[in-house]
């Protein structure tokens, strides 16, 4: 290890210098740093008409921005004049070589200069502007747009220079396969997507970045391995890529955002990698072909509509780290039959199983807290649920039209049955209601034709509009003796009801609360008054 900086080493260190005032002031430190700014044969930073004046011996120019001073050389026009001009005197300069480091297009690489220019980023602009079939070897990228909707390329060669492919470079191109240069770092958004005979793409261990829905509606591409660099999916990446059957993902990608495989029909399997802790809205929506799927443990989260539409989806088990079922997560998976919940599953949220019409049995959690609107809807296939005891609430139309659920088992926190919540349950025979039951929401158990007899809880103060209407098999009923209010229809349409005992202390009911009750007879107490007048009995 050098104890002391010499000379020559400091001319190294202070390539990393970023104002002239660093170089400067090196100068000062002491006498064999005084002629550091002699040895340098070109500018390590950007020059003026004033600072140039500290490198004497310069032969090699680099301009590295468009702004930087190009000292009447006029090089490239519209690029090369700087915002400021530098004040002073302005004299002739001449150079042995000129570099130029930021981005120039190909066709001004042509232009005549006396001076012998090197450019080190030539982005290509497009096929027609320069009438070339192929890219020239010392472009570096291709800008955006570059070769859009060319319908006629079906074949490309890049040159190995070309580090970053442009915002829809090849979109909407005729290719049907492409290999990637070795050094290429970029694909940026949409860069080739909807190739619809793209059928198998290279992409180099070098790619570091790949944007959002780079192949996008290639629906012929059937197998593609992405490199070990990238870490995370985009959005859309394989959006649409209906024939897709294989992805070798890479093995340290912790994350797939929105859509990244939504619709890709044929893909039945993808094996995940351990690293993977979150996976998008719906990332696999409509992947029909897709039976199973294994989800390591390190998964946390799976956004909503993740699996919705697989209707090959057979079977499922969630992550142990998960907390919830986001909304419609499953919905219309018709082929799933069975569902292993982790015990830390807190949330099944709206729509999550809506239209599992093979879902016949599930064991919810005992961690379970909440269950919202919609999330067992038209689960036809279902016979009974168990609702654990720490739920505390249940939502509208939680369980409706799941025609053929004929038990249910409530813990003892629930306090409300919400509006249709088990709406045309037409197979259910049996039901019992915890004592910590308050209300009954409107239409809660409409069109329950199986349901013979029920019994309420006396904590029940209300119970809401059409709760049975059309319970066609519903016999008798008693009502409970702090029940309040009777909403309209409540019992509308119940053709086999014959027995109703009514509270004493029962403050209002509308007069078509029994309409239509043909069997009905009453027993009448205190309110005898209130059921005399109602004429519809």
């Amino acid at each position: 290890m050098l104890s002391k900086i010499d000379a020559y080493h400091l001319m190294i260190i202070s390539k990393y210098f970023v104002t002239i005032n660093d170089f400067i002031h090196v100068q000062l430190v002491c006498k064999k740093y005084k002629d550091t700014l002699d040895k340098f044969h070109y500018n390590p930073i950007p020059l003026t008409l004033k600072t140039i004046s500290y490198f004497p011996n310069l032969e090699t120019l680099h301009l590295y921005t468009k702004e930087d001073e190009s000292f009447g050389l006029n090089l490239l026009p519209y690029q090369c004049t700087p915002k400021k001009k530098s004040k002073g005197k302005q004299k002739n300069y001449s150079f042995y070589k000129i570099v130029i480091w930021f981005r120039v297009f190909y066709e001004l690489t042509f232009k005549k200069s006396k001076v012998d220019i090197e450019f080190k980023q030539v982005c290509y602009k497009d096929m027609s502007s320069t009438n070339l079939k192929t890219i020239p070897q010392n472009v570096t990228a291709l800008v955006k747009e570059c070769f859009l909707q060319q319908k006629t390329l079906q074949t490309i060669d890049i040159p190995s220079t070309v580090t970053s492919l442009g915002k829809k470079c090849f979109c909407g191109c005729d290719l049907t396969s492409i290999t990637l240069p070795p050094h290429i770092k970029k694909m940026k958004r949409l860069c080739l997507s909807n190739n619809q005979n793209l059928e198998s793409v290279i992409i180099p261990s070098s790619v570091s970045y790949i944007g959002e829905m780079c192949f996008g509606k290639c629906v012929s591409l059937k197998c593609i391995t992405l490199p070990t660099t990238l870490l995370s999916l985009p959005i859309g990446i394989f959006e649409e890529c209906r024939s897709l059957k294989s992805v070798k993902l890479p093995p340290n990608i912790t994350s797939f955002d929105a859509l990244c495989f939504t619709h890709c029909n044929a893909l039945n399997f993808l094996d995940i990698p351990t690293t993977v802790v979150s996976i998008g809205v719906s990332c696999f929506e409509f992947c029909n072909s897709l039976s199973t799927i294994e989800l390591p443990n390190s998964v946390t989260c799976i956004k909503e509509k993740c699996f919705a539409n697989c209707t090959s989806l057979s079977s499922f088990q969630a992550p142990s780290q998960m907390t919830k079922l986001d909304d419609s997560l499953f919905m219309s998976c018709e082929s799933l039959t069975n569902i292993s919940m982790s015990a830390n599953i807190k949330e099944i949220r709206m729509k999550c199983f809506k239209r599992c019409i093979n879902l016949s049995t599930i064991e919810l959690p005992k961690a379970l807290v909440t269950l919202e609107d919609l999330c067992f809807e038209e689960c036809k296939a279902l016979m009974e649920i168990v609702i654990p005891e720490s739920v505390t609430k249940l939502s509208r139309q939680a369980f409706s039209n799941c025609y053929s659920l004929k038990k249910v088992v409530m813990g003892n926190q629930i306090t409300e049955i919400p509006d249709k919540c088990f709406l045309g349950c037409t197979s259910l025979e049996t039901i019992i209601f915890p004592s910590s039951v308050k209300e009954f929401g409107c239409s809660a158990f409409e069109q329950c034709n199986s349901l013979n007899t029920i019994k309420i809880p006396d904590t029940v103060t209300l119970i809401g509009e059409m709760c049975f209407f059309k319970c066609k098999s519903l016999e008798n009923v008693k009502l409970p003796k702090n029940l309040i209010t009777l909403g309209y229809s409540c019992f509308e349409a119940c053709e086999a009801l014959s027995h109703v005992e009514n509270p004493s202390n029962i403050e209002f009911f509308d007069r078509s609360c029994f309409a239509y009750c043909y069997s009905l007879q009453l027993k009448y107490k205190k309110a005898k008054k209130r059921w005399e007048t109602d004429d519809d009995n």
